[in-house]
């Protein structure tokens, strides 16, 4: 009988327990409004189902170079949702580790695309195996993850961000609509000084149609001793046939100490 009671209480623990791998939960973030609202003004018969959202979960840092994270893009199209591991080189923001698992539910699962679901299933099925990455990989994870608003206060002085954007149209495919087709991350460190400085962080150009309608700048966070940035960007994007739209996360890295210019333009 006692052994019953344990294995009642260990079974319940699990079901209220938090996940292991914390989501980010941008509720009140300016941008992300700004996104969801724009997905919602798009399709505005559709309500809160209008975007699907990608789960952005920040897993630690290695060195001060190196950014992990997890991801659980919307399921739109695939028969079972998965999620993705990313090690990133902050430094050149080139991928060093990429691997998926999948997200496939258990017969009888109730709600199995609830975030929640998916959170746990992360954690039942693939905790062990992507620890064991992490570990070999040298990342070391910070727990709870703060996304840290702009300015960024530096050594050397506040930073600020400039987003901009191109946009052409595609016409043959949504007609009345502008889709981004460049843009452009640039950060400028004491912008008010006389003497400012800055730097491109990041370009991206589209040669075809981008299906983006907007992005934003949600935040930062900063690496364990400061000397670095993990921006993260949300995308509004196109759905596969249209409405719904996506909102998916990009990570870009930025040195908050090397390659400055001077000029703020």
């Amino acid at each position: 009988m006692r052994a019953k009671i344990f294995l009642l209480i260990g079974t319940l623990s699990l079901l209220w327990a938090e996940p292991h791998y914390l989501p980010l939960s941008p509720g009140e973030n300016p941008v992300y409004r700004h996104l969801r609202s724009l997905g919602q003004q798009l399709a505005p018969s559709m309500g809160e189902r209008a975007v699907l959202e990608e789960i952005f979960i920040p897993l630690g840092w290695g060195d001060e170079r190196r950014f992990a994270y997890l991801t659980l893009p919307p399921n739109e199209a695939r028969d079972c949702p998965w999620a993705t591991l990313t090690i990133q080189d902050l430094s050149t923001d080139r991928t060093l580790l990429r691997k998926e698992y999948e997200l496939c539910p258990d017969p009888g699962e109730k709600d199995p695309d609830d975030p929640l679901s998916l959170l746990r299933r992360v954690d039942r099925k693939y905790q062990g195996a992507i620890d064991s990455l992490l570990f070999r990989h040298g990342i070391h994870s910070a727990g709870r993850f703060t996304l840290r608003s702009f300015p960024i206060d530096s050594r050397q002085g506040p930073i600020r961000y400039r987003l901009s954007t191109c946009r052409r149209d595609a016409p043959d495919l949504v007609p009345d609509v502008l889709f981004i087709s460049r843009w452009k991350v640039r950060l400028e460190l004491n912008p008010k000084h006389p003497n400012p400085r800055a730097k491109t962080i990041h370009t991206q150009n589209y040669a075809d149609y981008s299906g983006l309608y907007e992005l934003g700048v949600l935040g930062y966070y900063l690496s364990p001793k400061g000397t670095r940035a993990a921006l993260l960007i949300g995308k509004l994007q196109r759905g596969w046939e249209g409405p719904p739209s996506t909102l998916n996360y990009q990570v870009i890295g930025a040195s908050l100490e090397k390659g400055w210019k001077a000029g703020s333009r």
